[in-house]
């Protein structure tokens, strides 16, 4: 049943619908498909980020118009899906193999990825190892890190990134009303907060003894992170970017995650990795969101205006 998300339909919502597919014996995917104003649109396959979910996309749908079919997923974990015990279960390949194993059951090829953030490095194994799906790809954000040095630990490094992030996971908190409070009022957030964003907050999260907590799992969050970035010389990231042959559109911020209300981190893609990018990807385009963080130029307005004109531009190819 299509059903709107967020805000009524009379305010604009797009209508979307929610499926799952089966993808493991233990694991559905959750699914929500926002259609076109035709049936014979293309396809737009949005993946979130590290500890978002599918519905961060309801206003990327509205955003187009009804010009494409827009399929959001939950990873593994994360949302309304669910998600394995065991760590080894989890990384960037499984995430993709996942995607593939929903567009492969709803019947859809020829599909333009949209990853933003961790979805970034999800969307270059969906189009490395599941070509036939992949049309193009526009990466927020996020696609490739440079080679982390001798020694460091792949896991506090992403720890680092997400400004100590992994190390708050699985803890318990007394209601959603207070995580919805304060997330409303972080900087970078409060300028893309609407009806939409919260809906994908308030689902995020699973009432425990004590209050509430989010859904991902911090051995899920973990596992994920070290895929981010394997110590070994040539991790299997960096390596399959070479399997990439659609073309490939990168969508940078010059400012990372909040440390204030004034001051943000360093950007997630500095140029050094998008240099590297651009040597490893000879098809590679790339543009910066100017004044753009982390969290504005994955979602909200600033954000859909660059996918959709990005997006448009490989239809049109």
């Amino acid at each position: 049943m299509l059903a709107p998300r967020g805000v009524t339909a009379d305010e604009g919502a797009s209508l979307s619908e929610t499926t799952y597919v089966e993808v493991e014996p233990d694991v559905k995917i959750c699914v929500e498909r926002w259609p076109a104003a035709s049936p014979d649109a293309p396809t737009v396959l949005a993946l979130h980020g590290f500890s978002s979910m599918r519905l961060v996309f309801a206003d990327l749908a509205e955003a187009f118009g009804g010009e494409v079919e827009v399929i959001a997923v939950d990873c593994r974990g994360r949302g309304g899906s669910t998600g394995p015990d065991d760590p080894s279960r989890y990384g960037m390949r499984r995430h993709a193999d996942d995607a593939a194993a929903v567009l492969r059951s709803l019947g859809r090829r020829d599909v333009v990825l949209v990853g933003t953030s961790m979805g970034a490095w999800i969307s270059t194994q969906v189009a490395a190892h599941h070509a036939d799906l992949t049309r193009a790809v526009v990466l927020v954000d996020g696609g490739y890190m440079s080679l982390l040095p001798s020694g460091t630990d792949p896991v506090e490094h992403v720890n680092t990134i997400l400004l100590g992030g992994l190390d708050r996971m699985d803890t318990v908190l007394p209601s959603v009303d207070l995580v919805v409070a304060t997330m409303r009022n972080t900087p970078g957030l409060s300028d893309i907060w609407d009806a939409n964003f919260e809906a994908s907050v308030r689902e995020n999260f699973e009432p425990t003894e004590g209050g509430v907590r989010g859904r991902l799992r911090q051995f899920a969050a973990i596992a994920d992170a070290r895929s981010y970035n394997d110590p070994v010389a040539d991790p299997y990231l960096r390596r399959d970017i070479a399997l990439i042959s659609c073309p490939v559109h990168l969508i940078t911020a010059p400012f990372g995650l909040p440390i204030d209300a004034q001051t943000f981190s360093p950007p997630i893609m500095p140029a050094a990795a998008v240099a590297e990018l651009r040597d490893a990807l000879p098809q590679l385009t790339v543009e910066e969101a100017p004044g753009a963080n982390h969290f504005t130029v994955c979602m909200g307005p600033l954000s859909n205006s660059f996918v959709v004109e990005a997006t448009r531009k490989f239809l049109k190819s």
